[in-house]
């Protein structure tokens, strides 16, 4: 018996049933017409096509992990925060293995709805990041960073990557662990610490380094207790520097 009362919304969420029982790559929209007991033709009275399907499933999907990771990580910070956002994230995925795909499409310039439910995901890493003390342009590589760490596990899991008799929760733990670990070695900012009399800071070593650019050195060490210094050959055939202890000595 046909089914009354189909909504763009209605036939998201049987499509989004669908997807977790046979996979984005088997949704038509003849499956689903026969789910709801009617013709194809009448579908195209809610929606503009198969396209126009997933673009809503995309909306819908990013809209509920973003407000479950913003949910989970409130009112925390640090490694609590992101302990809190990765294991909402890792639930989400294995709640819904077919939809978690739509967690990665793009928004298009033109579709504001996607945009603003991509958005959500994105304030929800960053909301986390700023307990770290990364902001700005260093949480856009941060927040790349961990998406990509949580990501790969969460998408080798659901294809069924590990096989091997070991707990893959306590693996899931440790990488986050190694995630927080990163954040806040790597990206955390740090305090100015003024360098010892006498001791150049890491800038003035930089620059010593770079005295000579595009010289490359050959043979052994040079210096006052080594051999004679030398310099790569040139056109000329010259090779020979002044021997250490020479004022024009470059190497002393």
């Amino acid at each position: 018996m046909p089914r009354a009362g189909l909504t763009p919304d209605v036939i998201v969420s049987e499509a989004a049933l669908l997807v977790d029982e046979v996979g984005r790559e088997r949704l038509t929209l003849s499956e689903l017409a026969k789910r709801f007991g009617v013709a194809q033709p009448s579908l195209y009275k809610h929606v503009d096509g198969l396209d126009h399907v997933h673009g809503l499933l995309a909306v819908e999907v990013q809209r509920a992990v973003g407000d479950g990771l913003r949910r989970a990580s409130t009112g925390q910070a640090g490694s609590e925060a992101l302990d809190s956002l990765a294991t909402a994230y890792r639930d989400s995925a294995l709640a819904h293995p077919g939809c978690y795909a739509y967690v990665l499409r793009a928004p298009t310039p033109d579709h504001d709805d996607h945009a603003a439910a991509a958005g959500q995901i994105l304030s929800a890493l960053t909301g986390m990041l700023a307990g770290y003390g990364i902001t700005g342009a260093s949480a856009i590589d941060a927040a790349r960073f961990v998406r990509s760490a949580l990501h790969r596990f969460v998408s080798l899991e659901l294809g069924g990557g590990f096989g091997m008799p070991r707990s893959v929760d306590r693996s899931y733990r440790r990488l986050v662990v190694a995630v927080d670990q990163a954040l806040a070695d790597l990206w955390a900012p740090r305090p100015w610490v003024r360098p010892a009399p006498g001791r150049p800071g890491p800038r003035a070593r930089r620059s010593r380094s770079r005295r000579w650019p595009g010289r490359r050195r050959e043979g052994p060490a040079t210096g006052p207790d080594h051999g004679p210094c030398r310099r790569s050959r040139t056109g000329s055939g010259r090779s020979a520097w002044p021997r250490p202890g020479h004022a024009s000595c470059r190497c002393s």
